[in-house]
């Protein structure tokens, strides 16, 4: 194998499938075509994700002699093409489940809804009757799907273990260099000790905001409609979005209009909530694609915000750095890229920040906003808690949670009822939790960190933004653990600073 060989096709196959999810999320090409434009990329640089290139990579990681970025860059190569190498042995079973997923279709008041569609409408729906039915009907309709999806997850673990990991979720973790016994500990001591405040503040939201929902009757489509915030949407009206995002890239230092780097802004065609904020690494540094949500709503803001951030982290990465290893670019552990992301998401606990950003928003106002979307953060690192205490354990005893035992740990973390036959279809792709859960330490040590260096209004400070830029510079070649090190925040297996953050924010009138 020539190493050198092998990156300049690595930069290309994933340049390529970052063009591609542009395409999609931007222009919502047919599922037919972006299904054959996908199995085009994959099949062109098949050659990558071969069973021979990961023994190959796993021998050049045997060097001694090799530097130590080198080793680093190995490692995540080799990470990267396993990951591949057992989704392309799961890819015909996949392609069959988005085939099932694409036909699955619920009726509703005369109208026949595509599947991928309902979450959108239990968001929007203000009868709690009528979203809870449209849950029920959407799993319902994901049922046929179920076998198909539980046989991709067992063809992955197979590949996995053919690998010589336990799982693929062992083979995840191992992408990440990560040792999750102290982040376990760490996340079950987080579900303990928030949960007093989070069941009084939930208890206290559900009464002002959603009127004749209650503890122990909430459900997973309230817990929808609930994040949604809609409360809030005369403070953040739809096509407002990217405005507010330049101003917080000008107010830190940075000029989106006139930076050198190349991120191109865009905003989404359509207002509607399913039409998310996104970043695309098509060509780093030179090639950014940001598109905005223009729907209303303080999570797509806060959505639009930590994806400008995760832009401006690509753009500033170093030109050098991004040729000779792309694998830092293109990082199996994307808790780095989030963790920048999350640092700017919490902008949003912040009500002096929000009232300075948002002239139509008085400090009460700010205040009250920052105080809800620390709940909703609260609910969402409280899930994500508890998935990681699931994955723990069944890795630890080898098999599957009985479904019962999993909508329990996940119901009693969130304070709404997840249904039983659901959590194919909630939990994303396994590890996704921890990722994020990694992410959010790293942004709430690292928001500390600047606090005490530039200043409580870090975000209006120049070296503030040097300081950023030095570290964006690198890309994924540091973990989030190995920053929190290097810029003196600490180690991450402390939710302490984090629980502060939200306890705090949660108790200002």
């Amino acid at each position: 194998m020539n190493i050198s060989d092998y990156r300049g096709e690595f930069t290309l196959f994933h340049s390529a499938l970052q063009e591609e999810q542009y395409r999609q999320h931007g222009h919502h090409p047919t599922s037919n075509d972006t299904r054959a434009n996908l199995r085009h990329i994959f099949e062109r640089y098949a050659d990558l994700h071969t069973l021979a290139h990961v023994r190959d990579l796993v021998e050049k990681l045997k060097d001694a002699s090799a530097f130590e970025i080198e080793r680093e860059g190995l490692q995540k190569l080799c990470a990267d093409a396993r990951i591949h190498y057992a989704k392309r042995e799961a890819h015909d079973t996949e392609s069959e489940l988005t085939r099932c997923l694409e036909a699955a279709r619920i009726e509703w008041k005369g109208a026949s809804i595509p599947a991928s569609g309902v979450r959108a409408r239990i968001v929007l729906e203000t009868d709690a009757a009528d979203r809870r039915e449209l849950a029920a009907r959407l799993f319902d309709s994901l049922r046929p799907c179920d076998d198909l999806k539980l046989a991709c997850n067992e063809i992955l673990n197979e590949t996995a273990r053919r690998l010589d990991f336990a799982s693929y979720l062992a083979l995840r973790r191992d992408a990440e260099n990560l040792k999750p016994e102290s982040l376990v500990a760490a996340s079950q001591e987080l579900l303990e000790q928030t949960a007093s405040v989070y069941y009084r503040e939930l208890a206290r939201a559900l009464a002002e905001y959603l009127p004749g929902v209650v503890i122990g009757e909430a459900t997973y489509a309230d817990a929808l409609y609930f994040r949604r915030s809609a409360q809030f949407d005369d403070y953040f009206r739809a096509n407002r979005a990217a405005p507010l995002y330049q101003r917080a890239m000008s107010n830190l230092g940075i000029n989106p209009a006139g930076q050198r780097n190349n991120i191109k802004l865009e905003e989404q065609t359509t207002e509607l909530p399913d039409a998310p904020s996104a970043a695309f690494a098509v060509n780093v540094p030179d090639d950014i694609r940001l598109i905005i949500s223009r729907a209303a709503g303080v999570n797509h803001f806060a959505e639009a915000i930590s994806e400008g951030a995760r832009a401006q982290y690509f753009g500033w990465t170093s030109s050098d750095l991004s040729a000779r290893h792309p694998e830092f670019i293109y990082a199996p552990d994307r808790a780095t890229s989030e963790g920048h992301a999350a640092l700017f998401r919490y902008f949003f606990l912040d009500a002096i920040w929000l009232a300075e950003h948002l002239g139509n928003l008085h400090p009460s106002q700010a205040s009250e906003v920052a105080r809800f979307f620390a709940l909703v953060e609260l609910h969402d690192l409280r899930s994500c808690a508890a998935q990681l205490q699931i994955e723990w354990t069944e890795m630890q005893n080898g098999s599957a949670t009985e479904a019962d035992e999993r909508s329990q740990i996940m119901s009693e973390a969130s304070g709404f009822h997840i249904p039983r036959g659901a959590y194919l279809w909630i939990d994303e792709e396994p590890h996704t939790g921890t990722v994020r859960l990694r992410a959010r330490l790293f942004a709430a040590q690292m928001r500390e960190h600047l606090r005490t260096r530039h200043g409580s209004r870090w975000w209006a400070s120049s070296s503030a933004r040097d300081e950023l830029i030095d570290i964006w510079n690198t890309a994924s070649r540091y973990s989030v653990e190995e920053l929190a090190q290097l810029t003196g925040a600490g180690e991450l297996t402390n939710f302490d600073p984090l629980i502060e953050l939200i306890t705090k924010t949660l108790s200002e009138e």
